[in-house]
């Protein structure tokens, strides 16, 4: 097993987001259901600043992130908080799911070294499957960044 370590020694920065998504949702309704207020709302209709310029939020998406709330480079603390956030909330998920509304983990994660990648334990990726929620990464390599070919800045509401 990887050993834990809060300095991950390949790892530049690490953050994760709960999101919820949802055409016929607003966000209070996720936070009412869940009981936690999220970090960042979007609804739809709504305009809102973008890396292009003001955009119209095609969807309504509520997030909850560690960003900003750990120091941590090891993307098991992250999910940790998230997944803490989430004790005995499995009904309000599965309601969440069953709305229609997608449901799933986001993960900025940035190499130190330009190799690597995030690490996630077993009790951990047995929670994701009771909840039923889907992890994805959105990693970058220093080595790639450099040389000007790095994508995006990880931020999960620009996708939506």
């Amino acid at each position: 097993m990887t050993p834990h370590d809060p300095n991950y020694p390949t790892c530049d920065l690490t953050y994760g987001s709960l999101c919820i998504l949802g055409e016929d949702m607003h966000p209070h309704e996720v936070t009412s259901l869940l009981g936690i207020d999220p970090t960042k709302q979007q609804i739809s209709g709504e305009s809102r600043a973008s890396r292009s310029g003001s955009i119209i939020n095609k969807i309504s998406g509520w997030f909850l992130s560690s960003e900003g709330h750990l120091s941590s480079r090891d993307s098991r603390d992250h999910l940790a908080w998230i997944l803490k956030k989430l004790e005995d909330k499995d009904d309000m998920i599965a309601e969440i799911q069953q709305r229609g509304w997608q449901a799933y983990l986001f993960f900025y994660w940035s190499s130190l070294s330009g190799h690597g990648g995030p690490t996630l334990s077993p009790p951990q990726m047995k929670r994701l499957a009771e909840l039923n929620l889907e992890i994805s990464f959105d990693c970058y390599f220093l080595d790639n960044e450099e040389e000007g070919e790095q994508g995006g800045d990880g931020d999960a509401e620009e996708a939506v």
